[in-house]
C-alpha cells in the first residue's frame, strides 16, 4: 500500500471512531490518540512513517472536517509547530508513563496559553488579598447617676 492509500484508510477508520464529535482545538488530542491507535496496527511501517501518517491523516481531517476558519488556522498552527512533539510525547507516555522534560513542558504551556488565554495564562496572577476590615467599637455610655 502507498502512503496515500494508508492515509485515506486510516482517515476513514478514525472518522468512523470519531463520529458525533466536532474536530476542533478541544477535541484534537482525542482525535490524535485515536489516529495513533489505528496507525499502530500497521506493523509494516517504521516509527517515522507512522508519525508522518498520523500527521497526514490529521491534515486531511482538518481540511475536510473543520469548517470554522479560526479553528483551521489554530489547528494548522499546531501541526506546523507542535505535532511532532505531541506525537512523541504520546508515544513516551505509552512506553514510560507521564514524564515531560522542562523544554517540552514550556512548549506545550506556551501553545495552550495561545489557544486558551483565559484559562492557561502565561504568568500566574498575583493572589488577591482582601483589604483589612477595621471594626470601630461603638462608644460605651455610662449610666446616669441619680441623686
Amino acid at each position: 500500500m502507498d502512503m496515500n492509500t494508508y492515509t485515506q484508510t486510516v482517515f476513514n477508520q478514525v472518522k468512523a471512531a470519531f463520529v458525533g464529535q466536532q474536530l476542533d482545538t478541544t477535541t484534537v488530542f482525542n482525535f490524535i490518540r485515536i489516529c495513533m491507535d489505528n496507525v499502530s496496527a500497521y506493523d509494516s511501517l517504521a516509527g517515522l512513517q507512522k508519525k508522518e501518517l498520523v500527521i497526514a491523516v490529521l491534515q486531511m481531517a482538518i481540511d475536510s472536517m473543520v469548517t470554522d476558519p479560526n479553528e483551521q488556522q489554530l489547528l494548522n498552527f499546531m501541526i506546523q509547530n507542535f505535532i511532532s512533539t505531541i506525537i512523541d510525547q504520546f508515544c513516551d507516555i505509552d512506553a514510560n508513563g507521564i514524564s515531560l522534560n522542562p523544554a517540552t513542558k514550556s512548549k506545550i504551556k506556551a501553545f495552550f496559553s495561545k489557544l486558551f488565554p483565559c484559562c492557561c495564562p502565561t504568568t500566574v496572577p498575583a493572589p488577591v488579598v482582601p483589604a483589612p476590615v477595621i471594626v470601630v467599637p461603638e462608644p460605651v455610655v455610662a449610666p446616669a447617676v441619680s441623686n
